[in-house]
């Protein structure tokens, strides 16, 4: 598994090939991993294993059925653990990609898959990471052989001062609607307004707070997609401020309900409400819930982007 550190004044982060993982996200001023990291590289070879800051694709999410259709074509995919999710059995997080462009500050990976998890055509994956001031920008580039959904994102589990939970991090965002989701966790087709639903982050909220409102439902943690006109979330403890902007219409939030317990690099363990992984994506299970999907044509040129601003 090959390490690449990308590094400048103000950061230093490791990159995976396995995955175009981030396996650590350094603060340098203060000398801070601000993602979860294992210790145990070999934990980003599985899929049972969180999906740990590695690239999500071709499709994030869960899909309902493990069925889509694409031009009245109905696709059965490939799937693992009885669901399909983020990407499906060859999904991209343990997939080796190729380093085509290096250098101190910036790195460049590519992956080009055939008929990944069933679906169709060659496609090809650019994931380019880079440093600039305070910033990490985070590219994607995409194309296929053939008609495809794709809704590509990156999966880092963000603790920002290395407390054992996240409840005093501090969650700035405005949403518009969340997607409502079955017990299962795949969508029913449905929004939720902003008003009516159970999420209030009007000002400055303690994921505590926002834990609580979640449990009130009977629910782990949170687990839910947001459409953000703003395109923009702020995560704060009180010595720092991360501010992460993004091209894709909304971003899953997932506050680490389902914990594997597993060692990480700073010899505490993965445990509940660890971290909140920010997932910015298209809507989960869109194909099949009469909502705008991402797909592109056959070499059409899919492209968004992340952007992780360290404020300090």
């Amino acid at each position: 598994m090959q390490q690449i550190d990308l590094e400048n004044e103000f950061l230093k982060v490791t990159i995976l090939d396995v995955g175009a993982t981030i396996y650590q996200f350094i603060v340098k001023s203060l000398n801070r991993n601000i993602v979860l990291s294992y210790e145990d590289l070999e934990l980003y070879k599985s899929r049972d294993d969180g999906f740990f800051g590695s690239t999500i694709g071709r499709v994030s999410g869960r899909i309902k059925n493990s069925t889509v259709k694409i031009d009245n074509k109905k696709i059965i995919l490939d799937i693992d653990n009885s669901i399909f999710l983020h990407g499906g059995k060859d999904g991209f997080s343990t997939r080796e990609f190729k380093v085509t462009e290096k250098n101190s500050t910036k790195v460049k990976l590519q992956l080009n898959s055939f008929q990944d998890s069933n679906f169709p055509g060659i496609f090809s994956l650019t994931v380019i990471y880079s440093l600039s001031g305070k910033n990490l920008n985070l590219e994607y580039f995409a194309t296929c052989t053939e008609k495809t959904p794709v809704s590509i994102t990156n999966h880092s589990y963000f603790n920002l001062n290395g407390d054992e939970t996240i409840n005093n991090h501090i969650l700035d965002f405005e949403f518009e609607k969340v997607q409502e989701w079955d017990k299962n966790l795949i969508p029913t087709g449905k929004n939720i307004i902003k008003k009516d639903s159970y999420f209030d982050t009007k000002g400055d909220k303690k994921l505590q707070t926002l834990l609580e409102q979640v449990k009130n439902f009977n629910n782990v943690g949170i687990d839910n997609y947001f459409y953000t006109n703003s395109k923009e979330i702020k995560l704060k403890v009180s010595d720092l401020e991360l501010k992460i902007n993004y091209s894709f219409p909304g971003t899953v939030l997932y506050s680490s309900n389902y914990p594997t317990f597993k060692k990480l690099t700073d010899k505490s363990s993965y445990t509940l409400h660890k971290a909140i992984a920010i997932e910015p994506s298209y809507p989960v299970d869109s194909l099949n819930n009469n909502i705008k999907p991402s797909t592109i044509n056959p070499f059409e040129v899919f492209h968004e982007s992340i952007n992780y601003e360290v404020i300090c």
